[in-house]
């Protein structure tokens, strides 16, 4: 596949700024089409700021283009099973932002379309491709924490109340959708397995769990505690224990900076990443895979949406 991937994004909302703002960096992407299904006036808007060739009213009419190669779907967390299935309707590699989709049996689902379709799908988890989350893997894989023990994540920060997309359940908002997925995958993501167990508490608000905790189990008795929640701010660090080190990592959903310390507590190792938006790197992933004709990311699979997903089923205790 020659020239640069051309992106088709739908939804230009927050965080698909952001992502247009990758492909702008990205040496082997650009942006081709926005649509919005609500707003033609801001898709347009959306596409003259990034330089899209092409704005749409609607989501059907980009996925009928046939100069999209890849779509990016930063709609709401409710739109994003249906919209996944059109795009694979329409044969168009897909990157989902997360959640993908809200329950196991979604996910599921999914997993079969791809592989009876023969589509490309995978949750933008961007955290699982950046430099810092590998360093980290690689600080663990070497030993140099010894054993590895447990983990203490968080990712909280305080919303608008009147933001629909946070605080009605009908949108799928509230805390574990929004934030605690990152907490989740993270934690699958180093240990390099899935929860063999996990339980949960979390306060409701308006029907959605504005903030909650959970624990969970993995093998090897390596334990993972996690607070997420929209309703105030309690930071995105993480803190990796073993039993001859740690490791610090300061917003690790975003992964800027990671920082090794030894047993006696001294600084050891660090590592910071110069690139502005991390985005990057997950486009770059994925322009690979489609310019390799995979169904599959080896990093972000759907066998791991699946579990996530299965853990979203368990803890859900506000419905």
């Amino acid at each position: 596949m020659d020239g640069k991937i051309k992106w088709g994004i739908l939804g230009p909302g927050n965080i698909a700024r952001r992502f247009a703002d990758a492909l702008l960096r990205c040496e082997d992407a650009e942006l081709y089409a926005v649509a919005s299904a609500s707003d033609p006036e801001r898709a347009a808007a959306f596409a003259k700021e990034f330089g899209a060739e092409h704005a749409f009213g609607n989501y059907d009419r980009l996925l009928e283009d046939k100069n999209v190669q890849a779509v990016y779907i930063a709609t709401v967390n409710t739109t994003h099973k249906e919209l996944i299935k059109k795009c694979a309707a329409a044969g168009k590699p897909v990157l989902c932002e997360k959640p993908c989709v809200l329950t196991e049996a979604d996910a599921a689902e999914l997993q079969a379309l791809s592989e009876s379709s023969g589509t490309l799908i995978m949750e933008a988890m961007w955290t699982a491709f950046l430099p810092a989350t590998f360093t980290v893997k690689k600080w663990i894989a070497d030993g140099r924490i010894g054993s590895l023990k447990g983990m203490s994540l968080s990712f909280a920060f305080k919303g608008d109340r009147s933001s629909r997309r946070l605080y009605e359940r009908k949108l799928a908002g509230g805390g574990m959708y929004d934030v605690g997925v990152y907490c989740i995958e993270y934690a699958m993501e180093l240990t390099g397995a899935y929860p063999v167990r996990c339980e949960s508490i979390s306060a409701p608000q308006n029907g959605v769990d504005e903030y909650g905790v959970l624990l969970m189990r993995f093998p090897g008795d390596i334990i993972a505690d996690c607070k997420y929640g929209v309703g105030f701010y309690a930071g995105g660090d993480a803190y990796i224990y073993g039993d001859n080190g740690r490791i610090f990592v300061p917003e690790f959903w975003s992964g800027g900076r990671c920082e090794l310390y030894g047993e006696d507590g001294s600084l050891k190792d660090s590592y910071t990443d110069p690139e502005e938006n991390r985005f990057i790197y997950e486009i770059r992933h994925f322009n690979r895979l489609v310019r390799e004709g995979k169904t599959m990311s080896d990093i972000m699979t759907l066998e791991k949406t699946r579990v996530c997903a299965a853990v979203f089923d368990k803890i859900r205790s506000y419905e």
